[in-house]
C-alpha cells in the first residue's frame, strides 16, 4: 500500500525554491511524485520491508540476557543483584562485614536522636542571639543583626558630628536659633509630625549655620525648608509646601521654600541618613528595661538640648546617654553602667562628665520664662507630665551640675 500526501500546490505554477527544497528531500526518503487527472502533484511512498533491530526498545527491567557463541546460542545467564553503592564509611562495621540488606541501614539512621545530641541542639539555642526574644517578634526585630545594626550607627553618627562653635562665623546667633528651634518644635506638634522629623530638621538646620552664612532674616526660612526636607524623607504624607507658607504668614513664596530646600540638600551632601538621639535612647531603653517615666524623662531631656546650640556638636550616643544618666537619677532608677560600656563603650566616669555638662544647660533653660514649647508638649499626662520639675528634681540636677 502506498501513503499519499498531497502537497496543494496549484496547477500550472512553478515550484518555488522551498518547494523544490522540500521535494527533493522527500525523494531522497523514497518518496515518488507523480501527477494526477487535475495536474497536482501527489507524492506517494511504497511500502518497503526494512528490517531493524529493536534490541535498544525492549524491556529494559528483563533480568534475562542472550549471549550467542560460535554460531550457537549460549546458555542462559541471569544478570547479578545490583550491590549496595551506599558510601563504607557511613554504614557500621557489621553491616559491612555481614552484607545486610539497606532497609536495615535505613532503619537505623532514622532512629530518635541520642541524650547527647538533645544536649548539643540545646546549647545551640542558648548560643543564640536575645533568646528572650521569640516568635515572629524576632524577625520584626531582626534580632539577628540589632546589635551589628548599632555598632555601625556608632560608627556612622562620627562622619557627620558638627565642629564645635559651628556658629562663630554665622551672621545669626545662638539665641537666634534658640527662638527659631522653640517654634519649629511648636510647628513639628502642630502637624503631628514623626519624633525623627524633628530630631532631622535640627540637624538640618545646624548643618546650614555651620556650612553657610544665613543672614537672620533668612533663619526661619532655613528651618521651614529643613522641616520640608526632613518630612519628605521621614513621613509617610509630608505636608504641603503651602502649609509651610501658611505657618509663616506669607512671609516666603513656595519658590523660595524650593530654592532654600535646594541649597540645604547641597549643604548637607544629600547625606540624610544621620543617626538620631532618639534611636540611641530606644536601644537603651530596650537593652535596660527602662520604665516608662524614665524614657519619657529622657526623652523630654534630649528635646530641650536642641535649645540650646553648645549641645549640637555632642555625639547623638553621647547626648542619650547623658538624658539616660540623669533621667535614672530624677526617676530614681538604677544606671546600668557597665551595660552603657559593653554596649557604646562609655565609661561611668565619661556619662558623669556628660551628665553634668547637660544638667547645667536644663537648669538654665528651666528659668528662662520664655521658650516653653518642649515644656508644654511633655506636661500632658499621655507622657507622664515628665517635664513638671520638683523642688527635689532641682536639686538634683544642681547636685549634677556641680
Amino acid at each position: 500500500m502506498a501513503k499519499n500526501v498531497r502537497l496543494n500546490m496549484q496547477t500550472g505554477c512553478s515550484m518555488s525554491g522551498d518547494m523544490l527544497g522540500l521535494k527533493g528531500l522527500l525523494v531522497t526518503l523514497g518518496w515518488n511524485s507523480r501527477y494526477t487527472d487535475l495536474g497536482e502533484v501527489v507524492m506517494e511512498k511504497t511500502t518497503q520491508d526494512l528490517t531493524r533491530t529493536t534490541r535498544a526498545l525492549s524491556n529494559v527491567n528483563e533480568n534475562l540476557v542472550k549471549r550467542t557463541a560460535a554460531g550457537k546460542d549460549a546458555q542462559l545467564t541471569r544478570r547479578p543483584a545490583l550491590k549496595d553503592q551506599r558510601n563504607g564509611a557511613n554504614i557500621p562495621a557489621a553491616d559491612r562485614a555481614g552484607g545486610k540488606p539497606i532497609a536495615k541501614a535505613t532503619r537505623s539512621v532514622a532512629a530518635k536522636p541520642t541524650a547527647s545530641h538533645s544536649l548539643q541542639k540545646q546549647e545551640v539555642v542558648a548560643d543564640r542571639v536575645h533568646p528572650e526574644v521569640t516568635g515572629i517578634e524576632r524577625e520584626i526585630q531582626f534580632v539577628e543583626y540589632c546589635d551589628q545594626v548599632y555598632q555601625y550607627l556608632l560608627a556612622h553618627e562620627k562622619k557627620t558630628q558638627l565642629e564645635e562653635e559651628f556658629m562663630v562665623h554665622s551672621p545669626s546667633t545662638p539665641k537666634m536659633r534658640s527662638i527659631l528651634v522653640d517654634w519649629l518644635i511648636q510647628v513639628h506638634t502642630r502637624f503631628h509630625l514623626l519624633p525623627e522629623t524633628l530630631h532631622l530638621t535640627i540637624y538640618l538646620l545646624d548643618i546650614m549655620l555651620s556650612r553657610t552664612k544665613v543672614d537672620k532674616n533668612e533663619l526661619q526660612l532655613v528651618g521651614v525648608a529643613s522641616m520640608l526636607v526632613a518630612s519628605k524623607y521621614e513621613e509617610m504624607y509630608a505636608p504641603d509646601i503651602h502649609d509651610f507658607e501658611y505657618i509663616t504668614d506669607n512671609a516666603y513664596n513656595k519658590k523660595m521654600i524650593l530654592k532654600m530646600e535646594a541649597k540645604i540638600l547641597i549643604a548637607a551632601d544629600f547625606d540624610l541618613s544621620r543617626p538620631h538621639s532618639l534611636t540611641f535612647l530606644r536601644w537603651f531603653s530596650k537593652e535596660m528595661k527602662f520604665g516608662m517615666r524614665m524614657h519619657h524623662m529622657a526623652k523630654y531631656l534630649i528635646e530641650m538640648a536642641f535649645l540650646d546650640a553648645s549641645l549640637s556638636p555632642v555625639l547623638p550616643s553621647h547626648t542619650a546617654c547623658a538624658c539616660t544618666y540623669i533621667a535614672a537619677r530624677l526617676c530614681d532608677s538604677p544606671y546600668d553602667s557597665e551595660r552603657m560600656k559593653k554596649m557604646t563603650g562609655i565609661t561611668l566616669k565619661e556619662a558623669e562628665e556628660l551628665g553634668s555638662r547637660f544638667a547645667k544647660v536644663f537648669l538654665r533653660l528651666h528659668s528662662l520664662p520664655k521658650l516653653l514649647a518642649v515644656r508644654e508638649k511633655y506636661s500632658s499626662a499621655k507622657v507622664l507630665a515628665v517635664s513638671q520639675l520638683y523642688d527635689s528634681d532641682i536639686k538634683i540636677l544642681t547636685e549634677l551640675s556641680s
